[in-house]
């Protein structure tokens, strides 16, 4: 609707100008051809408004809507997740900066030369249930992502999984315990997966309210997942 406004100005100026003397031969017969193609294109631009554009909207609006329980899912698992390394790291919470991989695999060996049963089974199965969680949310949403923004749209499609080339698995020593590179790596990709689909929905739905999780340790300690984790400053300029 943005070119209604000077379409009607162009309709405002040659139907004065029809009062006005000819300042040259013809230039009313010109201004009745502008002005009667001036309504067309109103026209058409009120009609391509109420038959396309609106409907469309709501049916934007509603892919949002109705999906985005699940979107918070993709989001929180991996800001939860780098939230409670940060919070279990030995050298305290500033000596992981989760935007480095390199911190976070290191930020998973310091975890385990201090707590190794840490990633021991239950940690595992954990995982595993992010992954099935991930799989699941993703699968939810394959039918109305044509509905979405096309950076949305995106963010998904490269959301890792337990499928195609960039797979999420989980792998087991023989104690049954998940190995502390494999764990950071996990965290990583899905922390990598939360931030694209974060950044797109910020960019494209900013009224869009979003929770970002939280992860409960084993003694019961709630930890808060953080914005910091995801956007970094000029991320959405």
């Amino acid at each position: 609707m943005g070119a209604l406004a000077p379409l009607v100005a162009v309709v405002l100026v040659a139907e004065f100008g029809q009062y006005w003397p000819e300042a040259v031969r013809g230039s009313h017969a010109i201004g009745e051809v502008v002005r009667n193609l001036a309504y067309a294109l109103i026209g058409a631009l009120i009609f391509n408004w109420i038959i396309v554009e609106l409907p469309e909207r709501r049916r934007r609006r509603a892919a949002y809507e109705y999906n985005k329980v699940a979107m918070e899912v993709l989001i929180t698992v991996g800001a939860a997740s780098i939230a409670e390394y940060r919070h279990l790291h030995p050298a305290g919470p500033a000596a992981l900066d989760a935007w480095r991989r390199e911190s976070v695999a290191g930020c998973a060996r310091a975890i385990a030369a201090v707590n190794p049963l840490y990633f021991g089974p239950e940690r595992a199965g954990m995982l595993q249930t992010i992954i099935f969680g991930v799989r699941t949310a993703l699968d939810g949403m394959k039918g109305v992502q044509l509905l979405l923004d096309a950076d949305v749209a995106h963010a998904l499609a490269l959301f890792p999984s337990d499928v195609g080339l960039n797979q999420l698995q989980v792998t087991r020593d023989n104690r049954g315990h998940v190995p502390p590179e494999r764990d950071a790596h996990i965290v990583w990709e899905l922390l990598e997966g939360s931030r694209r689909l974060y950044r797109a929905l910020r960019r494209n739905v900013p009224e869009m309210s979003l929770n970002l999780g939280q992860s409960v340790l084993s003694d019961g300690t709630v930890v808060e997942a953080s914005e910091a984790d995801l956007l970094r400053p000029g991320d959405l300029k």
